[in-house]
């Protein structure tokens, strides 16, 4: 899987993976979800997110690529 560029400090970062992992889980609210971002296997940052609201409540059970595809929608990325 690839994405998009990453803007950093006013450079272009190519991101080719992305690991994505549920911090924590408000049954019925929310979900914390942590997702890092990797040129090649070099590390190039991290960011936090919060499903909730409709997000949330359109989460199906083990639904992986609606995940993937909030994490992708909220910072800006498409899957190449």
């Amino acid at each position: 899987m690839s994405v998009d560029y990453y803007e950093i400090k006013e450079a272009s970062i190519p991101i080719t993976r992305i690991t994505i992992s549920i911090e924590s889980i408000i049954l019925g609210q929310s979900a914390n979800i942590r997702v890092q971002l990797f040129n090649d296997y070099t590390f190039i940052v991290h960011k936090y997110l919060t499903m909730s609201g409709s997000d949330y409540q359109n989460w199906g059970n083990n639904d992986i690529p609606y995940v993937i595809n909030f994490v992708c929608t909220a910072l800006g990325f498409t899957l190449a």
